[in-house]
């Protein structure tokens, strides 16, 4: 992750710069989610961005802020490309504060679903047959 003033732009925005190295092909991830933190008074997420990797492999790549605190990038799309080693997504931070910025990049397990669902989805519960009628 590489952190910069951002060329050009307000003194009180920075680019963050998400990079993936994985030379191994059949290692190289075909979806990617990424929790920041910070100390909830430092950084506003502006802007998202795909990288050259991202769009290597047809990904859309989404931000959002989940609270102060954290913020959650997903990269990801309905096929199973892979993404090639190099810049996934960079980011478009406000400093809420003329402190510097420190930035923590959690790995956490993937979820795309409340853990309920998640739950229910594992647990089997979610797949019912239901029969289908066609008149």
């Amino acid at each position: 992750m590489l952190v910069a003033p951002r060329a050009g732009a307000p003194a009180d925005q920075v680019e963050v710069s998400l990079r993936l190295y994985q030379p191994a092909a059949d290692l190289q991830p075909e979806i990617a989610e990424i929790y920041l933190f910070d100390n909830g008074e430092v950084a506003d997420l502006v802007e998202v961005q795909r990288g050259p990797s991202a769009l290597a492999a047809n990904k859309d790549v989404i931000g959002q802020t989940l609270n102060a605190f954290e913020t959650r990038i997903v990269i990801v799309a309905p096929n199973l490309d892979r993404m090639p080693s190099g810049e996934l997504a960079r980011l478009i931070l406000r400093r809420r504060a003329p402190q510097p910025i420190s930035i923590r990049v959690l790995r956490a397990p993937t979820r795309f679903a409340p853990a309920e669902a998640d739950a229910a989805l594992n647990a089997g519960t979610a797949a019912h047959r239901v029969p289908l009628e066609i008149p």
